[in-house]
């Protein structure tokens, strides 16, 4: 983590009349606010990267974001997982396999709701962080649901027909 006690003056050139330092401000490194928008700045940047670490790892947690989000959104999988059940619990009375056992790809289809697919086979060749995992029948092996961030509940459930 990089804050202004880290940054030195000698260690960075100090910018010319009129000119901008290093793509940040024309503040020069003995002014405190110089330290302070770099810090910031800086900061920015690890976030960002923290951001994608960990959203490129969310498959361990069951959770899969797809490609494409139409508005991105932060979503708390946590909560939502918890809402499906439920939701599932009250409107199927088809037998489900234990919640752990699925993989849930999620994304924004329109500005207030998320698209969650789930499913718990799959076939090794498929990219689930590319395309949602489509297939006919499997019985609740596979279901889709949307949730309504407006309403703040789950409006559709889908559970796929047995052959």
């Amino acid at each position: 983590m990089v804050n202004a006690a880290d940054l030195k003056a000698s260690t960075i050139e100090k910018p010319r009349e009129g000119k901008l330092h290093a793509g940040i401000c024309s503040r020069a490194p003995g002014d405190r606010r110089f330290y302070r928008d770099h810090a910031r700045d800086s900061m920015s940047k690890y976030l960002t990267i923290i951001l994608i670490f960990l959203s490129s790892h969310s498959y361990s947690q069951n959770w899969v974001q797809v490609e494409g989000w139409v508005v991105p959104l932060k979503v708390n999988t946590v909560a939502i997982k918890e809402k499906l059940w439920k939701y599932i619990k009250a409107k199927s009375d088809k037998s489900f396999y234990p919640k752990e056992s699925y993989i849930y790809q999620y994304k924004t289809i329109n500005k207030s709701e998320l698209y969650i697919n789930a499913f718990c086979e799959i076939d090794e060749d498929r990219d689930i962080e590319k395309n949602f995992v489509m297939v006919l029948d499997g019985g609740s092996c596979y279901f889709q649901a949307t949730y309504d961030f407006k309403t703040n509940e789950f409006v559709k459930l889908e559970v796929n027909g047995e052959a």
